[in-house]
């Protein structure tokens, strides 16, 4: 598996992930892969399996969610993702209030000049 590299001190998400992978060893004390399963009754599951899988493979496996760092981590990357994406929508449902209020002002103001017309 190829890890990001990188001298940012806070990292990106690649780092990160990658850092957390890291972080669980196969019995050959080799950084295990982050795999997802592809069919079956649990597609779409992460996992952890041995790194050198199939050549040499040691049956390591691993749900990532029965690792509780990393299982917490990804759920609270993805709520505060949820967050990010509810007040970029907020800020767009705002801005389209603001020109709405601008058109029915303009609307108001020729229904007036044809009121006066009439």
């Amino acid at each position: 598996m190829v890890y990001a590299g990188g001298s940012s001190s806070r990292g990106s998400r690649s780092e990160i992930k990658a850092s957390r992978e890291r972080s669980v060893e196969c019995f050959h004390y080799v950084y295990s892969n982050h795999r997802t399963v592809k069919n079956g009754p649990n597609i779409g599951r992460q996992f952890y399996g041995c790194a050198l899988w199939p050549k040499d493979d040691c049956s390591y496996f691993q749900w990532v969610e029965d690792n509780p760092c990393v299982f917490l981590e990804e759920k609270t990357n993805d709520k505060g993702n949820l967050v990010e994406q509810l007040l970029m929508e907020k800020k767009d449902l705002e801005e389209k209030i603001v020109k709405l209020e601008k058109k029915k002002e303009k609307m108001r103001a020729k229904i007036k000049e044809f009121r006066i017309l009439a």
